[in-house]
């Protein structure tokens, strides 16, 4: 979980949480995300979720956490030679 992510709904066990609410953005995150492009931050926006989704599918199966954590890196520098090279779709 990333330090500017709000983490209201986890483990708060509330029926009414959404996606929505998980998925907001700290002022922080937002300020610094401010005069970058639109295309980017959406491209970040869904690798971070992509990757979080990865991850705990991957604990959940049984994976070593170590053995997670080194395929969710090497997804990551994918989504990083992505926005590098411009390919952002």
């Amino acid at each position: 979980m990333g330090k500017f992510y709000d983490s209201n709904c986890i483990g708060s066990g509330s029926a009414g949480a959404s996606k929505e609410n998980y998925r907001k953005k700290r002022k922080k995150l937002k300020s610094k995300q401010k005069d970058q492009d639109v295309k980017v931050i959406d491209y970040a926006d869904k690798a971070m979720v992509r990757l979080q989704k990865k991850y705990h599918r991957m604990i959940l199966r049984g994976v070593s956490r170590n053995i997670a954590i080194t395929a969710i890196a090497r997804e990551l520098s994918y989504f990083v030679w992505g926005i590098e090279t411009g390919h952002l779709d």
